[in-house]
């Protein structure tokens, strides 16, 4: 895995670059996905109807056995969970801190996935390290793990680790 200091939305990582939202696995009443802050919030205000069509995807997995975790979203988008759905109250799910746990099995998921698809980069913030509340420390080993060159950790001036 490789890293650059900038922004996700940089015109480098236009398409065919694939971009990783993290995400919550809830909805709303009216089956939109809480996009509300952070990278998801910019995705959500870059692509309309990605909250709509991301919600309608968590309350129709929800219900799945397995749960296939990530969502690839056009145009070129990643939507990967970091933090679980909340059953009792799906709408609040954003509220949660993200899930270690969860973000690992979501990272190896979309690893697994990208293998058969083309080889284009995969750009990708410090997941579940903003609202989410998690340490760098403890998310950067995962990502190295488990991501190879065609993945770009895209980490801002304040987050570079330099």
């Amino acid at each position: 895995m490789r890293t650059y200091v900038g922004d996700l939305w940089d015109e480098a990582f236009d398409p065919p670059t694939w971009r990783v939202i993290p995400t919550n696995l809830g909805w709303t009443k009216d089956e939109y996905n809480v996009m509300g802050r952070g990278v998801a919030r910019q995705a959500a205000e870059r692509n309309g109807g990605l909250a709509s069509f991301y919600g309608k995807w968590c309350k129709m997995m929800a219900g799945q056995t397995t749960h296939d975790l990530i969502c690839f979203a056009n145009p070129s988008l990643i939507l990967l969970p970091t933090k679980g759905l909340n059953r009792n109250t799906p709408h609040l799910s954003w509220q949660a801190p993200s899930d270690i746990r969860l973000l690992e099995r979501a990272v190896q998921m979309m690893a697994f996935n990208m293998i058969n698809r083309p080889r284009n980069l995969v750009a990708l913030p410090l997941l579940g390290c903003g609202n989410g509340g998690l340490d760098p420390r403890d998310v950067v080993p995962i990502l190295h793990r488990h991501l190879d060159q065609q993945y770009v950790l895209v980490l801002t001036e304040e987050l570079n680790l330099g």
